[in-house]
């Protein structure tokens, strides 16, 4: 049983009130809130929160009809118990509030501490805080301006309702896609917006990646499984996987510049060949699963001046197998790779010639 002084405005009679709850769990905030008119519509004043050996709070209600609302809140931020009761100040007697248990539900918000206002509207304390004359005081019997224990072992229904509202790992949703950030994590009693109770987000700032979404060929593992641009999502072109290396290969023929801007677009580039291992594996590649015995890769002299450079990153190439009499087309000029030639090798093209061609790597 908790016990407050209460009081009307001026030097009205003053009366206790108390909360009478049977079976009080550790822990236990009592949230309360006074207002104007009944329990079902209850404007409320003021709000504040209390607990066993809590200083005492005074009230000073204006003559009329009153209200008071208590919640019972547990230390895992569980609401187990409510109550409500109405009274006309001034108060003539002590008035009980009695709470009675409730569908149980973590409710994070109510472990936060409202703040106290004062004055108007917004009533509060006849000084804004609490006073030394009244109280939540241990022990005692219903009348005295105790808290009593009740006496009785609750089951384990509150070690129960704290394991449903323990502290649990949860994890950033930046995007709002369901799916968390396992580069970080705070641990709650209950998923808060903005967090979830998983970390299988493999970019969490692209609500289009995560667990079960659709693939799309533009070099993203848009649904986290490890994989990029699997199945048939490039078709016409088809996956080459080779030294742990993933290309794109795609037979419809296009000019160099063309075929640069496609393989852009899926967040590509033309390919790179860096020695004669990668390129007659790419070669041998074409023309089994393609029927190509050309293609374009990534040089090219664009400028004119006689220096074949990589499209990637501007370099010049360190492997170069021209084959017999190239290059000979005048700038600018692009290359492609030909294997229907003795030895097989690289030659030079006008570059809006159509031609399929290779993509590799992101940029």
């Amino acid at each position: 049983m908790a016990a407050m002084a209460l009081g009307a405005c001026g030097d009205a009679p003053r009366a206790d009130w108390r909360i009478l709850l049977e079976e009080e769990r550790e822990g236990t905030r009592y949230h309360v809130t006074v207002g104007e008119g009944t329990c079902r519509a209850l404007r409320g004043r003021e709000r504040f929160v209390v607990r066993r050996d809590d200083a005492p709070r005074q009230l000073e209600l204006e003559p009329g009809g009153w209200a008071i609302r208590v919640e019972a809140v547990d230390g895992a931020c569980v609401r187990y118990a409510e109550g409500c009761t109405e009274r006309q100040a001034p108060l003539r007697r002590d008035l009980v509030v009695r709470l009675a248990a409730v569908e149980e539900r973590c409710e994070p918000a109510l472990c936060e501490e409202p703040s106290l206002a004062c004055g108007g509207g917004d009533a509060g304390t006849a000084d804004g805080g609490r006073h030394a004359d009244g109280g939540l005081r241990d022990g005692g019997q219903e009348g005295d301006g105790g808290l009593e224990d009740g006496g009785a072992d609750d089951g384990g229904a509150g070690d129960a309702a704290t394991d449903a509202c323990a502290r649990v790992p949860l994890f950033p949703d930046g995007d709002g896609d369901g799916f968390g950030d396992d580069g970080s994590s705070s641990e709650m009693r209950c998923p808060e917006e903005g967090w979830v109770p998983n970390a299988e987000d493999c970019d969490d700032g692209d609500e289009n990646v995560r667990p079960g979404a659709d693939e799309a060929c533009d070099a993203i593992d848009r649904d986290c499984d490890g994989a990029i641009d699997e199945g048939s999502v490039c078709a016409p072109c088809v996956r080459i996987l080779q030294r742990g290396e993933l290309y794109i290969a795609c037979p419809d023929p296009l000019g160099w510049p063309d075929a640069r801007d496609a393989c852009r677009a899926i967040g590509r580039e033309l390919v790179t060949v860096e020695d004669a291992d990668e390129d007659d594996r790419l070669r041998q590649r074409m023309s089994v699963r393609l029927s190509v015995e050309e293609f374009w890769i990534g040089l090219g002299d664009l400028d004119g001046d006689g220096t074949y450079r990589w499209v990637r990153d501007d370099s010049e190439p360190g492997y170069l197998p021209w084959t017999a009499g190239s290059p000979d087309d005048p700038p600018p000029a692009c290359v492609r790779s030909v294997s229907n030639t003795t030895p097989p090798g690289w030659r030079d093209r006008p570059c809006p010639d159509p031609f399929p061609y290779v993509c590799d790597g992101p940029g």
